[in-house]
């Protein structure tokens, strides 16, 4: 299966050149360094996989359509399907650029419409519809597990178990209290789906983490995308009196996050508000500081 995923996962790259945008070398005006998605955009534009648009933006946090994420999943099998053979499969999809794409997703059973007979194509992708099209085209089976990694995920939902796989590989992160199902995917998420993606299927443990991503980087010539410490032997300063512990799970006593003026030592993930976590559990990291912004 892991051979199988890194064919596929080449072809990806490719499909995800669409046509309609204009190529870009280096960043977009839109995408900075401190941003969210950056190394997965920069390496997927480098790779010369991903495109930008004629003003110079990336535009991440532009939507991606159920039509445009079925090409690029099918694309992305190396298969390009048979127009004849694929189309009226839905009640909105005849003949149409995408309907050889959703129509072969569906025989591969991929992909369901709705109980109206209809795919919606031009409808955008949420988070979850991501997960489990992800998931089925790549060969991820659902976890089932009766624990609940995010407040509005619950067990007995029909994505819980493709939610679990990806936080699994850690192509998702429970580092929130909430996933946001409905939450609608964007040109950036997708890329960092997308990155983590190949990151988790370089190495043998077959799962995203930061010291994975800077060894992909590394192989890949790109040591310039990776995000190093600040060169300084000062100690990061911080006001020890505004230090709080807590005790974790295991019994064992944790420094709560705090704001220093660099990494410090024992630090695990850095959060979105700028402070740094102790944690030595991905589930709940960061929750109430907005999230991580990168694990360590």
């Amino acid at each position: 299966m892991k051979a199988f995923k890194k064919i596929a996962l080449s072809f990806l790259l490719t499909a995800l050149a669409i046509p309609a945008f204009v190529a870009q070398a280096g960043s977009f005006n839109d995408v900075t360094s401190s941003g969210q998605n950056y190394t997965a955009i920069e390496y997927l534009v480098s790779s010369g996989t991903l495109e930008g648009y004629a003003d110079g933006t990336f535009r991440p946090n532009q939507t991606i359509n159920r039509a445009e994420l079925m090409k690029v999943l099918v694309s992305g099998q190396g298969v390009e399907p048979d127009a004849t053979l694929y189309q009226n499969c839905f009640s909105d999809v005849s003949n149409q650029w995408f309907a050889k794409y959703i129509c072969y997703a569906k025989a591969q059973s991929w992909v369901d419409g709705y109980s109206d007979g209809t795919f919606r194509p031009g409808s955008v992708v949420n988070r979850v519809e991501a997960a489990k099209m992800i998931s089925e085209a790549y060969g991820f089976a659902p976890i089932e597990s009766d624990e609940s990694i995010f407040d509005d995920v619950r067990p007995s939902d029909w994505f819980s178990g493709y939610i679990q796989t990806l936080n699994r590989t850690g192509v998702i992160d429970a580092e929130a209290n909430t996933y946001s199902p409905s939450n609608e995917m964007t040109r950036g998420l997708t890329s960092e789906y997308i990155f983590r993606v190949l990151v988790a299927n370089s190495n043998d443990e077959e799962i995203y983490t930061s010291s994975h991503s800077q060894e992909f980087l590394e192989e890949k010539g790109l040591e310039s995308l990776i995000q190093t410490e600040t060169e300084t032997t000062i100690e990061p300063e911080v006001d020890e009196t505004e230090v709080e512990h807590y005790t974790n799970v295991d019994g064992e006593t944790i420094q709560s996050p705090a704001q220093y003026s660099s990494q410090p030592a024992g630090a695990t993930a850095q959060c979105e508000d700028g402070s740094y976590s102790f944690s030595q559990h991905r589930s709940g990291t960061c929750s109430h500081h907005g999230g991580v912004l990168i694990w360590y």
